[in-house]
């Protein structure tokens, strides 16, 4: 096989037909592609936090609040239930993934909602 090192990590060269690569190397991460656990946190902690705050000023300012937790939750809710990625998802992160993910868009969307409750008074 034709193999360079290129910073430490092994490189195919360009004429190396697939066939001599070995199988591990076709192997693709689906994990890699996906948010980490920790981006899910802070993306929709982010989202829920600002939308408490704008909301709290501004009543109608849950309309967009809500639709920026709603296309991330899409994008993210996309993935988990596509019929290829979502069960490799599940069999490389594990369900917890899966159900974390959902309690953030969850508690992401009730801090929002909560912002209309705590409406900031005039003094």
């Amino acid at each position: 096989m034709n193999l360079r090192r290129a910073r430490g990590v092994r490189a195919l060269d360009r004429h190396t037909p697939l066939v001599e690569m070995p199988v591990f190397d076709l192997v693709l991460e689906v994990m890699d592609k996906e948010w980490s656990l920790r981006t899910v946190w802070l993306v929709f902690l982010t989202l829920g936090a600002v939308g408490h705050v704008v909301t709290r000023v501004r009543r109608w300012l849950i309309f967009p609040a809500l639709l920026a937790i709603f296309l991330a939750a899409y994008a993210l809710v996309a993935e988990l239930t596509d019929p290829q990625v979502g069960p490799a998802i599940v069999q490389e992160a594990g369900w917890g993934y899966v159900i974390q993910s959902c309690i953030a868009i969850g508690l992401a969307t009730a801090l929002t909602v909560v912002g209309l409750s705590f409406r900031k008074r005039a003094v």
